[in-house]
């Protein structure tokens, strides 16, 4: 197995914020799922976006600004347009292991306060997970004696 450029993977911060990304991607694919049922979660959605739009736009900049690194900036934005079209995709027939009743209640966890980047991304990891990343994660290095 060949070994990848260091660029190519994706460091400890730039793989929360992704998955921070695919947190808000999965709750507005699944929320425009669920609008029509008795669990519509739509407006937690929506006051979640409200109160987490600073940590979430900066979440996703530091994914743009890891394509940036890769791609150069040109690129970047065609490259955060697939990564968060293939996110789309993923939520489009619905959430794997929750449906609309538990998605509510995560909805209206996350929309009843503002959340700083790491509780925002420890809530990502444990419910929407870390997307597939391509380039894989970094590998850490731990010092020896």
């Amino acid at each position: 197995m060949a070994a990848q450029p260091a660029q190519a993977c994706w460091s400890d911060s730039e793989a929360k914020a992704a998955s921070v990304a695919n947190l808000n991607m999965m709750m507005m694919v699944t929320a425009l799922r669920c609008r029509n049922g008795q669990h519509n979660f739509l407006a937690d959605y929506n006051r979640f976006v409200r109160l987490n739009n600073p940590v979430i736009g900066a979440n996703n900049a530091h994914v743009k600004a890891r394509f940036a690194r890769i791609v150069g900036g040109q690129g970047a934005e065609r490259a955060m347009d697939k990564f968060t079209i293939s996110l789309a995709n993923h939520y489009g027939i619905g959430h794997e292991s929750m449906g609309c009743a538990e998605l509510k209640l995560l909805a209206s966890e996350l929309g009843s306060k503002t959340h700083d980047r790491l509780s925002l991304a420890d809530i990502a990891e444990r419910n929407a997970g870390i997307p597939e990343l391509a380039g894989g994660r970094c590998s850490v290095r731990i010092a020896a004696k």
